[in-house]
């Protein structure tokens, strides 16, 4: 006699945009680890204080199921649905284009790294010769320029430092490094050669420069994120002869530092 065994698949329950966002919502509320802990390790001066520079998506599978679970999603829609969201947040946490962390994600670590005592420099970079690229070999070039920048300040600023992409072709750093001017000045120029390096594409080589202002943050009187950034990019436009795109001045940078200063 036969007997056969027929086994029955549980359905997954499709997810809308609004219960994903809801769930990513409760995991922030309720972290405790997981897919959202900082990776700890040394940050330059060897001690075991927590590095905000890096991201260590450990665990996050189990908090996911332990949120679906008590939503009541079927177990056999586990997997798929943790990975899902998982996936999402992942995603916008990151800049599509650069790879790198996104400006969010990016505020919020510099702030901690500030508080923490943790960071000496912010560097604000402008690409120079970059709407050139675009209008000679298209959006696509462009794109591959953007990326392999990412991938080389994210290289290069490994365990120091972490840098955004902002305002299409500029970059924000933050990072621990010396602060003599004879280092200062060695950290900008490190910046400006590996982002002059050529990028290969057909009919190139792809080659952009770079404009970098830097703030040492034990200058600053207020040592806020703001003021950091607003120094930098004063410094910044010096670097490009006083003016960049948008309008935007030395001056005016100044003026608005001037006016934003705490009482």
């Amino acid at each position: 006699m036969t007997t056969s065994t027929h086994t029955t698949a549980t359905p997954t329950v499709p997810l809308s945009s609004q219960q994903v966002e809801q769930a990513i919502n409760q995991l922030r509320a309720c972290q405790t680890g997981g897919a959202f802990a900082e990776q700890r390790h040394r940050f330059l001066d060897n001690d075991r204080d927590q590095d905000y520079t890096r991201e260590a998506p450990t665990g996050g599978a189990l908090m996911l199921e332990a949120l679906l679970s008590a939503a009541a999603i079927p177990a056999a829609g586990w997997a798929a649905h943790a990975t899902l969201l998982y996936r999402q947040l992942r995603a916008e946490r990151r800049d599509l284009v650069s790879g790198l962390v996104d400006r969010r994600t990016w505020d919020r670590r510099a702030e901690q790294l500030l508080l923490r005592g943790k960071a000496t420099v912010l560097a604000f970079i402008d690409l120079d010769d970059f709407k050139p690229v675009n209008d000679t070999f298209g959006h696509r070039a462009g794109d591959a320029v953007l990326r392999a920048i990412g991938a080389r300040l994210a290289d290069h600023l490994d365990g120091w430092g972490i840098a955004t992409r902002s305002g299409g072709d500029e970059f924000p750093v933050i990072a621990r490094v010396g602060d003599s001017e004879r280092e200062l000045a060695a950290f900008a120029a490190g910046l400006r050669d590996l982002i002059g390096r050529p990028v290969p594409w057909p009919g190139g080589p792809l080659t952009v420069n770079a404009s970098v202002g830097i703030c040492r943050i034990g200058d600053l009187e207020y040592p806020t994120l703001s003021a950091a950034t607003e120094a930098a990019d004063f410094a910044m436009l010096a670097a490009k002869g006083g003016r960049g795109r948008r309008g935007r001045t030395a001056a005016n940078v100044r003026d608005r530092q001037e006016a934003g200063a705490p009482e």
